[in-house]
């Protein structure tokens, strides 16, 4: 009985309940549905998180500043529409990012009508060994999306912390599949 009490308590604390998902404006003509406790980014939140000179188009971070969600457009025009090129050039992206990497999906998928370029894994980033600032790998959960519009590459992404994947693995997939563009 002391053990059968002890996995319903254990079990109570690990399971967390999908958070409730409410729609939001990207950008005008880009909408996808959140968790409705996820705020904007503010500028100095995004400094810290991602460090570049050409900042995203919005992100959204969780309460605890674990989890985001955001989308990017590339900069540069992607004339054509070969995702197949495009998934392998981007693939082989992520194994430069990253010291190890396990990819859980690998695919082209329709979402609303649009076709996208669907990646979601597991990867590591190891702290460099000649650091003076002893730290700890970095893990990750992440499922990042591409797709083309109007010949830009339109990048949408997801990711926590490793050991929060399987409480946030069912509801990165409802986000991503809840994107929508809208006629322009």
């Amino acid at each position: 009985m002391t053990k059968l009490l002890f996995t319903l308590l254990i079990s109570s604390f690990t399971f967390m309940e999908s958070p409730k998902l409410v729609k939001v404006k990207l950008t005008k003509t880009v909408s996808a549905s959140i968790p409705e406790d996820f705020t904007q980014m503010t500028d100095d939140e995004l400094a810290d998180k991602y460090p570049s000179s050409r900042k995203p188009v919005i992100m959204f971070i969780s309460p605890d500043k674990q989890i985001d969600f955001g989308m990017n457009i590339a900069s540069q025009k992607f004339p054509g529409s070969d995702l197949n090129v495009l998934k392998d050039f981007y693939k082989a992206n992520l194994y430069t990012l990253f010291n190890d990497i396990k990819i859980i999906t690998e695919e082209i998928k329709k979402i609303n009508g649009k076709e996208y370029i669907v990646f979601e894994f597991t990867s590591i980033v190891k702290p460099d060994e000649k650091s003076i600032n002893p730290m700890s790998a970095i893990r990750k959960y992440s499922y990042i999306q591409y797709t083309l519009h109007n010949d830009f590459l339109v990048i949408f992404n997801f990711s926590c912390p490793e050991s929060m994947k399987a409480d946030w693995q069912e509801t990165a997939g409802e986000i991503m599949e809840s994107i929508k563009f809208s006629k322009s």
